[in-house]
């Protein structure tokens, strides 16, 4: 019994090391974090697009996040994207928080507003956070949305009652 305790402390903080990294790179980043769908409504000039985000935080963590805004070089399948604006921050994830009701590009994008013309965009974002030994990286690309040109409305010439007497 003796030269069990006594391999058993031996190479017991050895075995807990393996146990810790090998769970770690076996846990998936789907264990902590899931992002479902980004979807970003087209919009017009001026006005913010409203986002639908499916997520889940499963368990808490401190993550850095980026979102970038990226414009279609031209509106075709194969369109090449290129960075109008990004943001960078990092917030603390836990599973009771929730995104708000109203969700806006603007909100998405905090402290920097995007000011966006016309013309086809993504939203591609990323969380990085870590966990015990590893790195780990989540990224969603939303769909393709529109911003539009604000509609001009001239309004109609005003018609005059006057007449002309000869």
């Amino acid at each position: 019994m003796n030269k069990i305790v006594k391999l058993f402390l031996q190479y017991s903080p050895f075995a807990l090391v393996v146990f810790v990294v090998l769970f770690d790179l076996i846990i998936p980043n789907s264990y902590w974090f899931v992002v479902a769908r980004v979807h970003v409504t087209d919009s017009v000039v001026g006005i913010s697009p409203t986002m639908i985000v499916a997520r889940s935080v499963l368990r808490p963590f401190r993550g850095h996040w980026i979102a970038t805004v990226k414009r279609a070089q031209n509106e075709t399948e194969t369109a090449v994207y290129y960075k109008e604006c990004s943001a960078v921050s990092e917030s603390d994830y836990r599973p009771e928080t929730v995104l708000p009701p109203n969700l806006d590009l603007n909100w998405w994008t905090f402290p920097i507003k995007c000011e966006l013309q016309p013309g086809a965009y993504i939203v591609d974002t990323s969380w990085t956070f870590h966990v015990m030994f590893f790195e780990r990286t989540v990224r969603a690309v939303s769909n393709v949305f529109l911003i539009k040109a604000p509609r001009v409305v001239i309004p109609a010439a005003p018609t005059s009652n006057l007449s002309i007497q000869p």
